[in-house]
C-alpha cells in the first residue's frame, strides 16, 4: 500500500493528497485500514505543518492537518505517544510552527 511510503519527499501536494485520503477513510469509519500506518501518517502531518519552503502546503491545508491532529491523533493515547516521540526530536522552531497551527483550530 502507498501509505507505507509516506511522507513523500517530492511535491508537497502529494503529502496533502494522501493525508486527505486518510482523513476521509477515518471519517467514514474505516480507521482499521490506516491504523498500521499511523506512525507514518503522524510524521506526514508534522512534515506538512513544519514545511516553510515556498510552494509548500497552503495555510488552508496546514489548518486542515492541525484539525485532524487535534481531533483524531491527540485523542488516541497510542497515537499521542507517537506524536510526542516525534516532537521530542524536533527543533524549537518546528515546535513553534506546530503550536501555531494547533492553536488556530478547534
Amino acid at each position: 500500500m502507498v501509505l507505507g511510503a509516506i511522507p513523500f519527499k517530492g511535491d508537497e501536494s502529494e503529502n496533502q493528497t494522501i493525508l486527505k485520503f486518510c482523513f476521509n477513510l477515518i471519517a467514514s469509519g474505516r480507521t482499521d485500514e490506516v491504523r498500521p500506518f499511523f506512525d507514518k501518517i503522524i510524521l506526514t502531518c508534522l512534515k506538512v505543518l513544519t514545511d516553510t519552503k515556498p510552494g509548500s502546503s497552503s495555510e488552508k491545508n496546514k489548518l486542515l492537518t492541525a484539525k485532524f491532529m487535534k481531533n483524531v491523533v491527540i485523542l488516541q493515547p497510542e497515537w499521542l505517544a507517537t506524536l510526542q516521540q516525534y516532537e521530542a526530536s524536533m527543533s524549537a522552531h518546528e515546535k513553534e510552527l506546530i503550536a501555531k497551527y494547533m492553536a488556530k483550530v478547534q
